[in-house]
């Protein structure tokens, strides 16, 4: 019994709340630990142990423990529940791995497969995360009988005719395949089994040699030690390519390295046909790729003799290499089964390359997932498949039909002012829907469509929804804003936002950004009809937030303060806000800025909130107010005539040139119209002085260095221009833009945007996940660490406030 099977990746999957469990909203995420027995030899025990939680802050590990657990098992027909337990013991001092293992008893010795089912955890509660699913549970049992096949499993090459291709397509037949060209797109499918074997796609045309997006499976992962070693790991179901179907068992007959099907591909000019058959299964698939000068299709037949449960299956995986570009769709989630359907208009988007319309008619369903171990994302098109409520996929006998159309577009984008620079028109053009990436598989937008849930980016997305409209007729960029705050106050973890195992409040208590942001947001939507509808749902949760931040006036000033990171130099603390490793604390003159602009918006646009919270609007503008009169005094630095960043507990004042501090002020109207130009203008010289005008790297956040005491203690040594200590981005450039246009300085915020645009039209400002290209140095070399970051577009909205028609 001393050998753990191997197993897939956890699923994350949508649940209802089970008889008691009482307080658990209506509709959530938690995650399902699958493991097929049809290998197996001897008996099988599972057991749960602490271990990693939700990433919740970058400063610490985070430990979490399973609380309800059920544990379901499947005798090949149906399942039954094996063992559940509420409130399994907590471990007060639990490890972080690795830790003493808690055996369940159950009903499983005649069980073909096994899901195990965390309905709640110690820390996150209701929303129990994948890292907890993928540690903190362990199945242990005999070493599994290895699978060996050694039946044929190409396929047939028939007849290949590629004479006469539809105007615009043109065809090159290599030995192994056959590559499609139009004037937006390239594409490839081997000819011997069901694969496509590159991809690219730009609707402003492709180059000679287009960059591949597809992630191809290969012996190690991107991050160099993850050997795949058998059909079950997770790397083989990330980078399938093509139809796929692991039973519940653990077996895979079809999928991109393990096959016993049979079947023939025959090519007619522009379409290319496989037939593939896997006798076992009794299933049958006609798949027909069509390739049109506009884009692809995939036309899909799918027969099954009977009814048909699996694991992992799709008529056609497309995995996307997210190191080329972090390629992902934008769609409405559809809240059943295994997380990462959608619903509605869907956009498949490549940051720098392009767009896809996906549409579906038929029998047909779209899901998307990230993979962000594997630098992976993948979208499937299923056929006569149905969601099951523990992350299976049910198929019924009978024949079932299915159409994918992926059509190459320009996302829509505002009307511009007929002067528009031709940089910022194709910047705009080409990134519009690049920093809304809304992750299908966890319901909320993100970093990108590979990364965290930063909670406090949420302002940024609602003015950047409401900049840039919908990349898609009916696809609601507001909308995708109110789904991520739905997420948010239904209790969901996020980077700066939820429970932790390290103190007894919450990590907002920590990144008093979070609900600043969320208030921010709301604030900024219900200034649209969409956005107010939802407001007026969400109001008791907005009025209870707007309370809480009030409280955190905890010396009456009316700037809020935070007493858990307080800000005092070599205390390495990390930050109240998004600055994460500046050591912003106690009284944060950022945060302070949002607030206000927060406060002014709520009165005017979301009364009701502002009615239940403080008491009416009265109240609210005294607080306003309060602060205004307050907010100079406290941040001005009498010796560099601009705002300091915060002041420390301590009454320090530490100040490091930052440009977004003062933007934020000047754009929310905390200073007078002489101070504002004054304290402008003299960032603007300071900047100068500095030596920095690389103005198409973005902006630094801070102008002087900070010292490694004001910096939190996971970067010691942080060198000036380095990263978060002054380097150059388009992260939280658009404030201070924002601040030179509002006193007056057009001329230079155009030319800061003509510059930042032009990159964001080359695709040169950002790139594949790791490729540390959101930060540079002011030589231009590359020090940051995501490669494509949300904020970076947010200089979109003084764009678009510059040169848009309305």
């Amino acid at each position: 019994m001393s050998h753990t099977i191997r197993r897939p990746r956890p699923h994350a999957v949508w649940v209802e709340p089970l008889a008691g469990e009482s307080g658990a909203p209506s509709r959530r995420i938690i995650h399902v630990v699958a493991i097929g027995l049809g290998r197996r030899t001897g008996p099988v025990r599972v057991g749960v142990r602490p271990s990693l939680g939700y990433l919740h802050c970058g400063s610490r590990v985070e430990i979490d423990q399973v609380r309800d657990v059920r544990v379901h098992a499947w005798d090949g027909t149906r399942w039954r529940i094996a063992h559940a337990t509420l409130d399994l013991p907590h471990m007060p001092e639990a490890p972080v791995t690795g830790g003493p293992v808690m055996w369940l008893d159950g009903d499983w010795a005649d069980a073909l497969a096994l899901r195990v089912e965390i309905r709640r955890s110690w820390v996150d509660d209701w929303w129990p995360s994948w890292n907890l699913a993928d540690l903190g549970v362990v199945i242990e049992g005999g070493v599994p009988v290895p699978f060996v096949d050694e039946r044929d499993t190409l396929l047939a090459v028939g007849k290949v005719s590629v004479a006469r291709p539809p105007a615009g397509v043109t065809v090159v037949r290599r030995a192994a395949e056959i590559i499609y060209r139009t004037s937006v797109l390239e594409v490839g499918f081997l000819l011997a089994s069901p694969t496509m074997s590159r991809l690219s796609f730009d609707p402003d045309g492709i180059p000679d040699r287009p960059a591949d997006l597809l992630r191809h499976a290969v012996l190690f992962s991107h991050t160099g030690n993850d050997l795949v070693v058998d059909s079950q790991h997770p790397l083989r179901g990330s980078a399938a390519n093509g139809p796929r179907f692991t039973g519940l068992d653990g077996i895979e007959p079809l999928g991109s390295q393990t096959r016993t099907m049979s079947g023939r591909t025959t090519v007619t000019g522009h379409r290319v046909r496989y037939e593939v058959v896997v006798e076992e299964l009794g299933l049958r698939y006609e798949l027909t790729w069509s390739v049109e000068a506009d884009g692809i299709r995939l036309d899909v037949v799918r027969s099954g003799d009977r009814d048909l449960v699996a694991g992992e299956s799709s008529a056609w995986q497309v995995p996307f290499d997210a190191t080329t570009a972090i390629t992902g769709m934008t769609a409405r989630p559809d809240r059943r089964g295994e997380a990462g359907l959608a619903t509605g208009p869907m956009l498949v988007h490549a940051p720098g390359f392009g767009n896809l319309n996906l549409t579906i008619t038929g029998d047909a369903l779209v899901r998307s997932e990230s993979f962000r171990p594997q630098l992976t994302t993948t979208l499937e098109v299923k056929v006569g498949e149905r969601p099951g409520l523990l992350g299976e996929w049910w198929s019924p006998a009978g024949r079932y039909t299915g159409t994918a159309t992926f059509r190459v577009i320009r996302a829509d984008v505002p009307e511009l002012v007929s002067d528009a620079p031709a940089e910022v028109q194709l910047g705009i053009r080409r990134s519009a829907p690049s920093g809304l990436s809304f992750r299908m598989d966890t319901a909320t937008l993100s970093n990108n469509y590979a990364s965290i849930h930063a909670t406090f980016c949420m302002d940024l997305w609602a003015y950047l929804a409401v900049a840039v409209g919908d990349a898609l007729p009916g696809l609601s960029s507001l909308g995708l804003v109110t789904d991520s705050m739905d997420r948010h106050f239904d209790g969901a973890p996020g980077y700066g936002a939820g429970n932790t195992s390290l103190h007894s409040g919450r990590v907002e208590d920590e990144y008093l950004h979070t609900e600043v942001a969320v208030l921010l947001a709301a604030a900024v939507v219900a200034s649209r009809p969409e956005g107010a509808t939802w407001v007026a749902g969400r109001t008791a949760e907005l009025a209870a937030m707007l309370a809480r931040v009030r409280a955190r006036d905890v010396d009456h000033d009316g700037l809020i303060e935070g007493e858990l990171r307080r800000g005092r130099s070599g205390h390495r603390e990390w930050a109240t806000n998004w600055w994460d490793i500046i050591s912003f604390g106690w009284k944060d003159a950022w945060l302070n800025a949002c607030l206000y602009d927060a406060l002014i918006r709520l009165e005017r646009d979301a009364p009701g909130v502002v009615d239940m919270s403080v008491g009416g609007a009265a109240a609210l503008r005294a607080w306003a107010g309060q602060l205004r009169a307050n907010f100079l005094p406290t941040f001005r630095n009498d010796e560099t005539g601009w705002l300091a960043g915060w002041r420390s507990e301590d009454g320090r004042l530490h100040d490091h040139g930052y440009l977004f501090v003062t933007g934020a002020a000047v754009n929310a109207g905390l200073l007078d119209d002489q101070v504002a130009r004054n304290m402008v203008d003299r960032l603007w010289d300071a900047l100068a002085a500095a030596g920095f005008d690389a103005f198409h790297l973005g902006l630094p956040g801070n102008i002087l260095p900070i010292p490694d005491a004001d910096l939190a203690g996971a970067l010691p040594d942080l060198h000036h221009g380095f990263y978060e200590n002054g380097a150059a981005t388009l992260s939280q450039a658009r404030h201070f833009i924002g601040a030179l246009q509002r006193v007056g300085r057009d001329e230079d915020a155009d030319r800061l945007l003509v510059a930042m645009l032009a990159r964001l039209a080359d695709g040169s400002a950002f790139g594949g996940c790791s490729t540390g290209v959101d930060w540079r140095m002011w030589d231009g070399t590359r020090c940051g660490y995501e490669g494509l970051l949300t904020d970076q577009f947010g200089v979109l909205v003084p764009a678009l406030d510059r040169w848009g028609a309305r």
